[in-house]
């Protein structure tokens, strides 16, 4: 399987072509794209509108509905996965200290779940050992 599963951040800076991506995460992006796809976890859209509305966050309104057009966009190769049981069972392994946000918990265990490298730049997800990181 070519797929990632991209990480909040990465994807919304995929989506705008944000200089802020490393050529390790871009290469990685690419080559989902050009295969089985980028994956997000369904609690994505859930931090992201959170962040819009609760947290001083540079994410905004309209990067949720460029992300939201963009899952459902047939042309572009972006699929949502779902938080499962098992997922959120995988979300309790991390110590809480160790990655206290609970989005990051669901995203990183959706990678876990579904076999798939986890593109992030948080330094705390990539440092788990629960899934494979790329940054």
């Amino acid at each position: 399987m070519t797929g990632v599963v991209a990480d909040t951040v990465t994807i919304i800076w995929w989506l705008t072509d944000d200089e802020r991506l490393s050529e390790v995460a871009v290469d990685a992006l690419q080559a989902a794209d050009a295969g089985d796809g980028i994956f997000i976890s369904a609690v994505t859209l859930v931090d992201i509108w959170y962040a819009t509305h609760k947290r001083n966050d540079a994410l905004s309104v309209e990067q949720l509905a460029e992300l939201d057009a963009a899952i459902h966009d047939r042309d572009i190769n972006i699929h949502v996965l779902p938080v499962t049981v098992d997922v959120a069972r995988l979300a309790w392994e991390p110590a809480k200290a160790d990655l206290p946000d609970p989005f990051d918990r669901l995203i990183v265990a959706t990678a876990k779940a579904n076999g798939l490298p986890l593109v992030s730049p948080d330094r705390l997800m990539r440092n788990l050992t629960v899934a494979p990181a790329i940054w």
